[in-house]
């Protein structure tokens, strides 16, 4: 077998399973787009210093390299509600709002503030007094957010404050999910790295078996450039492995 040295320029898509409560893989998903990936091995080095008489004193007769822990690190691009999910070390739970047609509900108005009318995604909004003979105009009368369902009276309109009102419209659906803060529990993931070194094509398989991830430091929703989402973990040996992680390199 012939190993020879080549230059490096890597890319590639990385692969995130998050293992169950018992440490077993529940499947692979895909996250395409990765602008970094690392693994960080630590060592402590131990040193022993003569203490002997002249110019032997304070030069190393010995030392060794204790293995300690490996962090890996990467930096996804694009990124899902499970990986949100993830970055605050919480589950998350999924719901779906189905489509439906919103009938005379009751919103109390709070003048110049929004409330809430219940559903997402509005559409054909209608906004009446409470015995439904008054239809109040929006932009006069009332600002409603449609895509949240937000529903302000205008100071000053013909809407009182605290009138009980009628809305009725309909509503779209949609799939969702709820991330909550974690409860604090370890969540592990197995990574597995898809490199490839652009200058040849050759292969760079790289699998972390068993990752303790560690929350994100912030969730960073607005910015001036596009947001990315950093996090990292150290690298722990499963029951039953010899390894914490493996690089498969292609000579």
């Amino acid at each position: 077998m012939t190993v020879k040295s080549e230059s490096y320029f890597g890319g590639g898509d990385m692969l995130i399973d998050r293992l169950d409560s018992n440490g077993l893989p529940t499947g692979y998903r895909l996250e395409s787009s990765v602008s970094e990936f690392s693994l960080q091995p630590k060592f402590e080095k131990k040193q022993q210093f003569s203490k002997g008489r002249g110019s032997k004193y304070g030069q190393e007769i010995a030392s060794i390299n204790v293995p300690g822990e490996t962090v890996a690190s990467w930096v996804l691009q694009k990124f899902s509600s499970l990986s949100l999910a993830q970055a605050v070390l919480s589950n998350g739970v999924t719901g779906t709002q189905e489509s439906g047609t919103l009938t005379d509900a009751e919103v109390v108005a709070k003048a110049g503030f929004y409330v809430e009318i219940g559903k997402y995604k509005l559409s054909n909004v209608a906004v009446k007094d409470e015995t439904d003979a008054t239809t109040y105009e929006e932009g006069i009368d009332y600002y409603v957010d449609e895509d949240y369902g937000l529903l302000m009276a205008i100071a000053g309109g013909s809407i009182a404050d605290a009138a009980t009102l009628h809305v009725s419209g309909d509503y779209a659906a949609f799939d969702y999910t709820d991330i909550t803060p974690g409860d604090g529990t370890s969540i592990l993931l197995r990574v597995r790295y898809l490199g490839e070194n652009r200058v040849n094509g050759k292969l760079s398989d790289v699998l972390c078996l068993q990752v303790s991830v560690d929350p994100v430091d912030s969730l960073p929703f607005q910015g001036d450039d596009f947001i990315t989402l950093a996090q990292s973990g150290v690298c722990q040996l499963p029951d039953g492995a010899t390894y914490a992680f493996r690089i498969r390199q292609e000579n």
